[in-house]
């Protein structure tokens, strides 16, 4: 007997050969980690200075994520962390684009942008550990997923930054948000809250289980990029 399944999102029928009653899919190939080198990122997923990235191969062909923090200056707009009578306000940028490679091009699949406000004081807005990037592929499908951070900062004394680790996976994202823990005292820290997304709350357990994990590794505070 033969049976034959919709392939998602194409219409296109593929024939199966018969399948013992209850076996499980086969799973997929896994994701083949590449080299990456920041010198070779293309154009496309380039904005800024280039701070790290991954490369991989997977059922959607080659895919990269290049990681790109770029300074700012701009006029005084409300919410900025500077006098309005000081000129010309200064911020950083980050910006992370996800593309697969299609011949000589690269196609965009999913863009996270994220500004400072303009600052005078500290900024320690930056991504976590940018060149040690984790690819996986934790629901098996064949796709990988690459988890990334970053905080976001502009402060005068000792306080927790926004704080959010995102996972990507083809064009889909699923974050938690919180913030970085800091120590105030000898046995006293502030921060560390978090807010997991309804995208990983809906997501596979396993991308869930993975966040959690990973956002431990981040939460305590950094103030330079490391």
């Amino acid at each position: 007997m033969m049976r034959r399944l919709m392939a998602e999102g194409l219409g296109a029928m593929v024939l199966l050969g018969t399948v013992a009653s209850g076996a499980e899919p086969a799973s997929k190939a896994a994701p083949e980690v590449l080299p990456f080198d920041a010198a070779q990122a293309p154009k496309e997923l380039v904005q800024g200075k280039v701070v790290g990235g991954a490369r991989w191969k997977d059922s959607n062909g080659e895919t990269l994520l290049v990681l790109s923090e770029k300074p700012f200056q701009r006029a005084f707009k409300q919410g900025d962390m500077v006098d309005e009578d000081e000129g010309p306000v200064k911020g950083v940028e980050l910006t992370a684009l996800l593309g697969v490679r299609e011949g000589k091009k690269v196609r965009v699949l999913r863009k996270v942008w994220e500004a400072s406000p303009g600052c005078s004081f500290d900024n320690t807005t930056h991504f976590l550990a940018p060149k040690d990037l984790e690819v996986t592929d934790l629901d098996k499908d064949g796709v990988g997923e690459v988890t990334f951070a970053y905080q976001v900062q502009c402060t005068s004394d000792v306080s927790p930054a926004s704080l959010k680790l995102l996972i990507l996976e083809g064009g889909d994202k699923y974050i938690v948000r919180g913030t970085t823990k800091v120590q105030v005292a000898e046995n006293e820290t502030m921060g560390g809250e978090r807010q997991v997304d309804a995208s990983l709350e809906k997501g596979p357990p396993a991308f869930l289980k993975h966040a959690l994990g990973r956002w431990e590794r981040f939460v305590t505070h950094r103030w330079e990029q490391e």
